[in-house]
């Protein structure tokens, strides 16, 4: 029987090994630890957001943490079924995690925080929509089913946070877009 430092030691190696290849679960890592830094900025802005919108965007912000918070758990939940390993701690969700988070993003304007979420939401989706692919390839089509409802969830994210900044969905987020103005 195996330790428990020796369980854990070997599945850190695994993720080293799935996070190499990659991995739908280890995709996945990502996105789940992407999540618990995005719910953090997210409580963050609720609470620090100012001017005459600040009443308008703290319970948006609220809201769209919690909706971090449940869409972590149901796909954690899933990659558990799949016998995959999910991150569990800050240590691994500050390796795994790709999204930026600093304390600094509290004095932003609220147009500069709702800038900083849609530019996150639609970095998120790369992730997402890698992870789709290879569930796909290695035939877990309960977590492609959830990987692709997700990515709907955070286009409309990004739909919103747009609007409230007066742009179109896609305005100011494509790269191309910025070279042909």
């Amino acid at each position: 029987m195996s330790t428990v430092e020796e369980k854990f030691a070997q599945e850190i190696e695994q993720a080293e090994i799935d996070h190499h290849k990659p991995t739908a679960g280890a995709m996945v890592g990502h996105i789940l630890a992407n999540f618990k830094l995005e719910e953090m900025k997210l409580t963050q802005a609720q609470f620090y957001v100012l001017g005459l919108s600040a009443h308008e965007l703290s319970p948006l912000f609220a809201g769209f943490a919690e909706q971090e918070t449940a869409w972590f758990k149901k796909i954690a939940h899933e990659l558990v079924i799949e016998n995959e390993v999910i991150p569990t701690t800050l240590e691994e969700v500050t390796r795994y995690g790709k999204i930026s988070e600093h304390g600094q993003n509290k004095y932003l304007s609220a147009a500069e925080m709702l800038e900083n979420f849609a530019k996150d939401f639609d970095f998120q989706n790369i992730f997402i929509t890698r992870a789709i692919k290879l569930a796909e390839k290695e035939e877990k089509f309960g977590l492609q089913q959830l990987l692709i409802e997700l990515l709907s969830f955070n286009k409309e994210v990004i739909y919103q946070v747009q609007r409230l900044q007066g742009k179109t969905v896609r305005q100011d987020l494509d790269e191309e877009d910025d070279d042909d103005d």
